[in-house]
């Protein structure tokens, strides 16, 4: 009982495709794939290790001293105690991180463990996004 999905991207003349495969919540193994003209350019393994639950009265923007300012962006509520395991490359550089979400007094830290056993961890209070590029920033300048 495996579903796939694929979704052709808004510019059609990169002929990309995304490609999504899983069965979750039977199994919490996600494999997605980027293809340009049936090659596989990118591809990522993910599995779901905690659900984690939507907090109570959390607000989602920044907060500007006594009011909230709201960005324009697209913006979704993500569980506290969520947890994914993302697998990316091949041979040599194939990479395993392992993402948590926590919420501390309402504020959501966003944490990527990395390295043999996770021993390594980059944190950010702004977004998911910001750990990301923390973690390229480490990644560029100590090969993990």
């Amino acid at each position: 009982m495996n579903s796939t999905e694929v979704i052709d991207q808004e510019n059609i003349n990169s002929n990309l495709q995304i490609e999504e495969n899983s069965t979750y919540p039977l199994l919490s193994n996600i494999t997605y794939k980027e293809r340009v003209n049936n090659q596989t350019k990118r591809s990522f393994n993910y599995v779901i290790i905690e659900e984690g639950v939507y907090p109570e009265d959390v607000l989602t923007g920044q907060k500007n001293q006594d009011s909230v300012i709201y960005k324009k962006k697209r913006q979704y509520k993500i569980p506290h105690n969520y947890i994914v395991e993302t697998t990316w490359g091949r041979a040599a550089n194939k990479r395993t991180v392992c993402c948590k979400i926590n919420y501390i007094d309402g504020i959501p830290q966003f944490c990527i463990e990395y390295g043999f056993n996770f021993q390594h961890v980059i944190f950010s209070t702004k977004s998911p996004s910001d750990a990301t590029l923390n973690y390229e920033r480490v990644c560029i300048f100590c090969n993990h």
